[in-house]
């Protein structure tokens, strides 16, 4: 596990992230990755913070503990492959 702390800043041009195992306080930062299409968060504290992922998402794997009710909140839910 990886604890990253204080201002995150990846070039918006990132197409694929993988934060397993990260320990963010904040995932704020992902709206600026405007590129981004594969985004990996098992094992990290994202919950509910749906409104944070770039419209160009495809596929996320999220963390077991996520709340699945709000999947349909997901910006391009028709087109998002989901998994844990």
């Amino acid at each position: 596990n990886t604890i990253i702390s204080g201002d995150i800043s990846f070039p918006s041009s990132l197409r694929k992230l993988n934060l397993s195992g990260t320990k963010l306080a904040n995932f704020e930062f992902l709206s600026k990755l405007t590129r981004l299409t594969n985004l990996i968060l098992a094992e990290t504290k994202f919950r509910n913070e749906v409104n944070f992922l770039p419209s160009s998402l495809r596929k996320i794997k999220i963390p077991t503990e996520f709340d699945f009710q709000v999947l349909s909140q997901l910006p391009n839910p028709e087109s998002i492959l989901v998994s844990w």
